[in-house]
């Protein structure tokens, strides 16, 4: 992930939604769920104003975009995890 310098308290949020999302998706490598929280954080954070609403909403669109590829492996098709 590109270095961005980010307060303490956000950067202890999105661990722990790093750290949740590895526990939801403990099937799947733990690199690529970092490697979805870290560039769905980010793809926010680069144009984020407001930084408050971030560790939310990289939670929500990660988890989403995590839960597409695990139904992807049962297709056996994989698409891509990271942030456009």
């Amino acid at each position: 992930m590109a270095t961005l310098l980010i307060d303490t308290e956000t950067r202890r949020r999105l661990d722990t939604v790093g750290s949740a999302l590895t526990t939801e998706f403990a099937d799947l490598s733990p690199t690529l769920v970092v490697d979805a929280v870290d560039g769905t954080a980010l793809e926010l954070l680069r144009d984020a104003t407001i930084v408050d609403y971030v560790p939310v909403l990289t939670h929500r669109l990660a988890r989403d975009r995590l839960l597409l590829h695990r139904a992807s492996l049962a297709e056996n098709v994989a698409p891509a995890v990271r942030a456009a």
